[in-house]
């Protein structure tokens, strides 16, 4: 355990989690539904991940660090930025609260998909 930082491994009660990190690191090889990131911006958590498909597309600039692949030190530098500049981290994290909410509400996401599927049953019908 290295100090102030904590590897939980597996957990089931993630909102404690991202409700006592100051930011959430995600350093993965590969994403599909980036679903980590969206659960520490809908907790106005600064996110720090990597370049890759999923990650890039579901944090919006602004809302943390994207850093390269394999980038150890920019990963690092840009954790070290957020854990000595609170307010930067605050503000990432409310931003980023705000794009979930905007983007990514569940009522707002099932309206859209109901009315997708509404387009594709009219357009079933009027063939």
């Amino acid at each position: 355990e290295l100090d102030g930082v904590r590897f939980a491994g597996g957990r089931t009660d993630i909102p404690l989690w991202l409700a006592a990190a100051d930011v959430v690191v995600v350093p993965s090889r590969w994403e599909g539904m980036a679903l980590v990131p969206l659960e520490a911006m809908a907790s106005a958590r600064s996110v720090v991940a990597t370049d890759v498909n999923g990650i890039v597309d579901s944090v919006p600039e602004g809302a943390g660090a994207i850093v390269p692949l394999n980038d150890g030190e920019a990963l690092v530098d840009a954790l070290v930025e957020r854990l000595t500049d609170e307010e930067l981290a605050e503000a990432e994290g409310w931003l980023g609260r705000a794009h979930v909410e905007t983007h990514h509400d569940v009522t707002t996401s099932t309206r859209e998909l109901a009315r997708v599927y509404l387009r594709l049953v009219g357009a079933r019908r009027s063939r």
